[in-house]
């Protein structure tokens, strides 16, 4: 089954278009995660433009998680964060705010918050 947010919401009033989501089914890997992300997130800031790049990093889709129900893996979170640090450097400067957002294995999510924070100490 796909998880929530359908691709047919693009948002409302003023912010009409500029709402992307990307359902994805259960178990989804880091492949597909990225042959889907990749995409839409540079097509979304060529797009908008974005002074600044906003990232709320949530590790619940590890396939170790809990909750997420999802099949990403350690590198996969690696591999994001450059995605997202090629995006800001494209379009401001490299500027880029990260905050935590989920993540229920502590194990894992001190891992991959770990290789987070690596990733962006060399973008």
């Amino acid at each position: 089954t796909e998880r929530v947010g359908r691709t047919e919401h693009k948002g409302r009033g003023e912010g009409v278009g500029a709402t992307y989501n990307l359902p994805l089914p259960e178990g989804a890997s880091t492949a597909e995660y990225l042959r889907r992300m990749e995409p839409l997130l540079e097509h979304a800031a060529d797009r908008c433009r974005p002074d600044i790049v906003f990232v709320s990093c949530g590790f619940d889709a590890h396939k170790a998680d809990p909750v997420g129900q999802m099949g990403v893996d350690d590198d996969g979170f690696r591999r994001f964060t450059r995605l997202v640090g090629r995006i800001a450097a494209k379009h401001c400067e490299g500027r880029l705010v990260s905050v935590l957002e989920g993540g229920y294995n502590p194990s894992v999510l001190k891992r991959c918050v770990r290789h987070h924070v690596e990733e962006l100490t060399v973008l």
